[in-house]
C-alpha cells in the first residue's frame, strides 16, 4: 500500500454528522488530527529516545486508529505494522519505521491542509 495513500470518502462520509449552523464537522476532525496526531509522533520519538516500549506500543496503536479515521489509510498500515511487531518485542527497527511513519504522517497532514485549508497546520 501506498504510504500516503488517503481516502477521501472516509472524511466525506462525516458529512450527514453536518447541523444548521454548528461548526464544520470535517474541519473539526482535520483539526484534531493535525493535533492529536502530531503529539503521537512526538511521544513516539521520545519515546524512541528512551527506549520506553510501552509507550512506543501505545502511541503506534494510537496512531493507527486516528490515522484511519480521516482516511491516511497508508499511515493507519505502516502504524498498525509497527505496532503488531513492537507487541512482538521487535523493537530493533524502531528507529527506521518511525521514520517511515514521520513521512507518511508529514503527507497525510500537508494532504489534509490542501484540501481542508481552513483546518490549518499541525
Amino acid at each position: 500500500m501506498d504510504p500516503n495513500a488517503m481516502d477521501w470518502n472516509r472524511l466525506e462520509a462525516l458529512r450527514p454528522l453536518q447541523r444548521p449552523g454548528k461548526p464544520d464537522v470535517i474541519q473539526q476532525m482535520v483539526q484534531a488530527y493535525l493535533k492529536n496526531s502530531d503529539a503521537l509522533m512526538r511521544a513516539l520519538n521520545a519515546a524512541l529516545v528512551s527506549q520506553d516500549h510501552e509507550v512506543m506500543t501505545r502511541s503506534a496503536h494510537s496512531l493507527k486508529s486516528a490515522a484511519a479515521t480521516i482516511g491516511a489509510n497508508g499511515l493507519s498500515q505502516l502504524a498498525a505494522d509497527m505496532e503488531a511487531k513492537f507487541r512482538n518485542g521487535q523493537f530493533d527497527l524502531a528507529a527506521n519505521l518511525i521514520l517511515r511513519c514521520e513521512a507518511s504522517h508529514e503527507a497525510a497532514c500537508r494532504a489534509l491542509i490542501d484540501r481542508y485549508p481552513s483546518s490549518g497546520s499541525p
